[in-house]
């Protein structure tokens, strides 16, 4: 008797939700309607030179069902995305449509989840996204809204599974090594096997050496890497201009070059780095020239005013 009860209170679930899809696309398909001819009177109405008025007047009840979380696959499949489209299409003489419409129906899009590629290229709502995007009317949020949109969608088409952005540096190097490709063989299946160290040490057969019997010194064509370069550069550029930032590796190496070259061009009896440099040499002549020059203009010349020592 349970069971029984429990049978048909499941085929009644059942069928109230029948009843309710059917209903809702039923509205759907009603609201999608009324949407694109509220659109065509607006695009008249502004033509005629009159207030497009017709999309506000019913704004609220498309803001009511684009909110609801119940339906969003339904609004998808009765063509919701098309409605959407008439709205942000731009109206005659390239004006935009009210900012209020604007901003709702792309935050109302960013809440669409798992739109197929085929879907988006049917509606077109990709060509309305990108004049929004592109028209320096449009303000700055409404921009950012729109890039989102249209990087988020683009990905399914162009089959890119993550935003390269967002990523760490982790992340980024376990792709490398996810894509890296696979390793010709070159002579045989053998190669990639091969024992370097046995090679090294000599062991290898049929494998001649400088030195062995029958080595010839001489250029040949280099043989092309087998290689995968997956290890990143180090940055090698110092943020202290001073130089004694201790955290960036490889500054002791650095620190050891710059020490030998001063020793190199240091000469005995100098006090430091370049102190016998031509450069310093010619600085140094000038600024004595200068102070000679100086000197010599600011010397007072003896004169009396009774005209004494004064040649007649």
């Amino acid at each position: 008797m349970a069971k029984k009860k429990e049978e048909l209170r499941r085929r009644r679930k059942r069928n109230r939700d029948i009843e309710f899809l059917n209903d809702s696309d039923d509205l759907i398909v009603e609201m999608i309607s009324r949407m694109k001819n509220a659109a065509d009177e607006d695009r008249q109405l502004l033509s005629a030179g009159q207030p497009a008025t017709k999309k506000l007047s019913m704004f609220k009840d498309v803001s009511a069902l684009l909110r609801r979380a119940d339906l969003k696959s339904a609004l998808i499949e009765n063509g919701m995305l098309s409605a959407i489209t008439e709205w942000l299409s731009p109206l005659p003489g390239h004006t935009l449509p009210n900012l209020i419409i604007r901003d709702s129906m792309l935050t109302s899009l960013s809440e669409f989840q798992s739109l197929s590629p085929e879907v988006l290229q049917e509606s077109g709502i990709g060509k309305a996204l990108m004049y929004l995007y592109k028209h320096p009317r449009e303000t700055r949020e409404n921009k950012d809204k729109a890039g989102r949109l249209i990087n988020e969608w683009l990905r399914p088409i162009f089959n890119l599974k993550s935003d390269y952005r967002t990523l760490t540096k982790e992340e980024r190097k376990q792709l490398d090594y996810e894509h890296l490709p696979k390793r010709r063989n070159i002579d045989n299946e053998d190669y990639n096997h091969r024992d370097i160290n046995r090679e090294l040490d000599g062991e290898g057969k049929g494998v001649l050496r400088p030195g062995d019997p029958g080595w010839i010194n001489r250029a040949r064509v280099p043989q092309p890497s087998n290689k995968d370069y997956i290890v990143r550069p180090k940055w090698r550029v110092r943020e202290n201009p001073n130089g004694d930032d201790d955290d960036d590796e490889g500054n002791d190496d650095r620190t050891d070059e710059s020490q030998s070259l001063n020793r190199r061009r240091r000469k005995p009896g100098s006090s430091g780095f370049g102190a016998t440099s031509r450069i310093e040499g010619h600085i140094r002549n000038l600024t004595n020239s200068a102070r000679r020059s100086h000197a010599k203009a600011a010397r007072a010349v003896p004169m009396s005013i009774e005209g004494r020592n004064m040649s007649l």
